[in-house]
């Protein structure tokens, strides 16, 4: 932490509109992640976000940046599912599915974040059939990689597949079980807390937004 503030403060002095900048504060962000200081990671990833916003707004950086802070959005301080919902789609536009060039990490990301995004539509057919086309193209890339990553979200794909003849019924335990598996493939999942504690975190997000939804049929 005291050689990364150093490094801010020498930027200061050079340019603060720069990527150099926004990558230090993203890595000061996740240092404060890993000490529970979620308050400040946010703080971080909101200054590193808009300087990559107007420097460079279509680098892998920038869906790093907004990634971490659909996570941040998570942690009790700062449970908030509207700006969790938020930052997972601006990933999705920010990494374009359609770009050829996006490394492997940048590939993970956008595979991981379509798959919260079928978390947190309840894992109803009718909203995730986008976001599965996404991680089926995804998966495709890594043909042939055995990593125990890439066989976690190998094994969601096929379970989510199995839900299609559900419609938009599926049983708690079913929830339970792929929530368990997107937040064992996740990178960014398994920065943050021990993976049970995190996963429980992930299942309150999901089933506000299902009372919201909800609501929002009744109306």
């Amino acid at each position: 932490m005291a050689h990364l503030q150093e490094a801010l403060k020498i930027r200061e002095q050079y340019g603060w509109w720069h990527f150099n900048t926004a990558l230090t504060q993203t890595n000061l962000a996740q240092v404060c992640v890993l000490r529970h200081d979620f308050q400040s990671a946010a703080d971080y990833l909101l200054k590193s976000r808009s300087i990559l916003a107007k420097c460079t707004p279509h680098h892998e950086q920038r869906g790093h940046a907004s990634l971490l802070l659909a996570h941040v959005y998570v942690t009790p301080p700062l449970y908030d599912p509207g700006q969790v919902s938020r930052y997972l789609q601006e990933v999705l536009e920010v990494l374009d599915v359609r770009q050829q060039s996006r490394s492997s990490s940048g590939t993970l990301m956008v595979l991981s974040c379509a798959e919260h995004c079928m978390q947190l539509g309840g894992w109803r057919w009718s909203e995730m059939d986008p976001y599965l086309k996404v991680v089926e193209q995804l998966l495709k890339q890594f043909e042939g990689d055995l990593s125990p990553q890439l066989k976690e979200h190998q094994v969601i794909f096929e379970k989510v597949k199995k839900l299609e003849g559900q419609g938009d019924t599926i049983k708690a335990e079913q929830a339970e079980e792929l929530t368990s598996h997107v937040v064992a493939a996740c990178h960014f999942c398994n920065i943050f807390y021990d993976d049970k504690d995190f996963r429980e975190l992930w299942r309150r997000v999901e089933m506000n937004i299902g009372d919201q939804m909800r609501v929002y049929d009744l109306t």
